[in-house]
């Protein structure tokens, strides 16, 4: 649930990580029960996407939002909230979870690996039906930290052209993540208005990372409620509102690649990878 609380801790200014510290484990486990059906509806009409009874693949991640938020303003995480970026969503799910099954949820961060000017922590989210963890999401965050360095070469991007691949092109326009932010408690200012994010240091009003995941996912919702799916994505660079974006996807050796770029079809703001879980 939504609290105010949550955000003004959020904003807390925090010390970071000393030499030799690491990011202690902070959990929440909540019991089951059926999924918010106004939320499944809500992200629905967000994402373009029919009725069909299962929840998305990035459902639990959207429905435990503000249990990470709250971990993350916790004492004993080391580092401001605010400011801290998500790079990477990767979702393992052995089957699709109906709408009406009653759902648990386990959410933790733990640890942290150094990276370039930074470090780069995971967001844990398990969901549980039946005593049985059917989705396994993990959202890779970073903060920046003035003392730690570069860690390794950064891999080249993928090539985004391909011969076949199909396309679609989205309009998206400031009241959608307007909207995605009351369904998601995400009210983080960068998402609202042109106004606040500038006021933070931005270009500009800067659409959710999870609401691109999810829209690219409703473009294949056969797929996507199979058994035993692994998705995986990355983002490259922020999609600014009002934008209109291409989407293109393909198949290239029993892996669904999916891009999402700019207008004129040459950088990436999302790389995306759709395949059989091992």
């Amino acid at each position: 649930m939504f609290s105010i609380m949550t955000y003004v801790r959020a904003m807390k200014a925090k010390p970071g990580l000393k030499e030799g510290e690491t990011i202690a484990r902070i959990e929440t486990t909540h019991k089951a029960k059926p999924s918010s059906r106004s939320l499944y509806h809500g992200l629905r009409a967000c994402w373009k996407q029919q009725d069909y009874g299962v929840l998305p693949p990035v459902f639990p991640a959207v429905a435990t939002f503000m249990t990470h938020l709250r971990h993350l303003s916790d004492p004993k995480f080391p580092f401001q909230a605010m400011g801290t970026v998500h790079l990477r969503t990767q979702i393992e799910q052995k089957r699709a979870i109906k709408l009406d099954e009653p759902v648990a949820y386990r959410c933790w961060i733990e640890g942290h690996r150094d990276v370039d000017r930074g470090v780069e922590f995971d967001m844990m989210t398990e969901a549980i039906v039946n005593d049985q963890v059917v989705s396994t999401t993990i959202l890779t965050m970073y903060r920046r930290s003035s003392v730690r360095k570069r860690d390794g070469i950064r891999a080249p991007n993928p090539v985004h052209n391909h011969v076949g691949a199909q396309e679609d092109s989205w309009e998206v326009l400031p009241g959608m993540a307007r909207r995605y932010a009351r369904l998601s408690g995400d009210i983080n200012p960068i998402h609202l208005s042109t106004i606040t994010a500038k006021l933070l240091g931005f270009k500009g009003m800067m659409l959710h990372g999870m609401w691109i995941v999810g829209r690219s996912c409703a473009m294949h919702p056969v797929q996507m409620m199979a058994d035993g799916i692994k998705f995986e994505s990355e983002f490259k660079l922020p999609v600014f509102l009002p934008s209109t974006v291409r989407y293109r996807w393909w198949e290239e050796d029993g892996v669904m690649q999916m891009r999402v770029l700019e207008k004129n079809g040459v950088k990436p703001h999302m790389i995306g990878r759709l395949t059989a879980a091992k």
